[in-house]
């Protein structure tokens, strides 16, 4: 996960990984979205609903990652200055 951030970080400033940057970034954000739903499944597993704070947490911070990836990987690429 680590590695994938730090590749999507560096991407913009390569041109020849810039294409590749923006699908890992959107490949994380589905997954991250993915892990959010999984997470409020399993949550409801046993007919009623707990989920403690901190796991609650967990996934808001999951689900911010997962909507900034994919919002990343949607945006249009800014001309860079050749000077």
């Amino acid at each position: 996960m680590v590695l994938g951030g730090l590749f999507v970080g560096v991407s913009p400033h390569i041109p020849l990984l810039a294409t590749a940057g923006r699908a890992v970034a959107f490949l994380a954000g589905v997954l991250g979205v993915l892990a959010v739903a999984l997470g409020l499944l399993a949550a409801t597993t046993g007919g009623s609903f707990r989920l403690p704070v901190d796991q609650a947490l967990l996934l808001v911070l999951i689900a911010v990652a997962g909507v900034t990836g994919i919002t990343y990987s949607r945006s249009k690429p800014t001309p860079r200055d050749s000077n």
